[in-house]
């Protein structure tokens, strides 16, 4: 007999601009799926880390980071047995994500994600490699072409606070692709992008003002595979003990274990590799 549909409840967190998803899998669940699709064009992505997920848990706290902004989607779960029988598909009912902000969100520790004020992003240059060959007594060339490479471009926004600017070299710094999410009526829309290289420029010589400018050159990149490129838990048991000493205070939160890892601070930065201190 295969397994009951899993169902699933939404919440939104505009702290973070994620899709906070609760998911009740059926008792005996030994892999399961989780993913959304755009109502408008029928595409698919999975959840980062849930795609055919080896997991016993009957009920998972999933935070979908990367859901497109002002775009309609549904999210859909599906689990299988030990014996790899799959179950009815559960789906969740339409959703859409409406914020005016752009995000620039990390993709490998996602609670560094937060909105930017994005100064320009003028331009996509679209590179071809074309070989052109000249022939004696003939004007036109002939070429040998092949399609166009992902576009590059340059990415200018601003920070206001030490906070936004540490967040911000620690999401472009950290050696992995990093997601541009802005609303659909500025014609960016989802672009995930590999930095080239960044410069940080001071908008005042004081150190009394905070505010910067951050110029990236960035190209544009296939979506990190949801199964190989998983992030990692966002506190961890240390971090956990350094909070709570002893485990009442952490039972009378009355969260489970995940609940806890995801209520990360606003003001952390959870960085990959530190960078140099300023004071030695």
């Amino acid at each position: 007999m295969s397994l009951a549909a899993p169902t699933i409840s939404m919440e939104l967190d505009t702290v973070r601009g994620a899709v906070r998803l609760t998911v009740t899998f059926p008792a005996g669940t030994a892999k399961a799926s989780v993913w959304r699709t755009a109502t408008a064009s029928g595409n698919e992505a999975f959840v980062r880390g849930w795609q055919e997920r080896t997991t016993g848990v009957t009920e998972a706290i999933i935070y979908d980071y990367e859901v497109p902004l002002g775009v309609e989607v549904t999210y859909y779960a599906q689990a299988w047995d030990s014996g790899d029988v799959a179950s009815a598909v559960g789906a969740s009912s339409p959703l859409t994500f409406d914020d005016d902000r752009d995000w620039l969100v990390d993709l490998a520790r996602p609670t560094n994600t937060y909105p930017i004020l994005v100064e320009s992003l003028p331009e996509l240059v679209f590179s071809t490699p074309v070989g052109v060959h000249r022939v004696l007594d003939r004007r036109d060339p002939i070429l040998t072409t092949a399609p166009s490479w992902t576009p590059q471009g340059t990415l200018t926004f601003t920070t206001s606070t030490k906070g936004e600017r540490d967040r911000a070299r620690t999401i472009l710094g950290g050696g992995t692709a990093v997601l541009l999410r802005t609303p659909p009526e500025r014609g960016v829309g989802n672009l995930y992008c590999g930095v080239l290289n960044m410069r940080e420029q001071r908008a005042s010589r004081l150190a009394i003002h905070a505010d910067r400018r951050f110029v990236v050159d960035v190209v544009q990149v296939a979506r990190p595979d949801p199964r190989l490129f998983v992030p990692t838990a966002p506190l961890t048991y240390a971090e956990l003990l350094a909070e709570y000493v002893t485990y009442r205070p952490l039972r009378d939160t009355g969260l489970s274990y995940q609940e806890v890892a995801y209520t990360f601070p606003d003001d952390r930065i959870d960085p990959n590799v530190p960078w140099l201190p300023d004071d030695v």
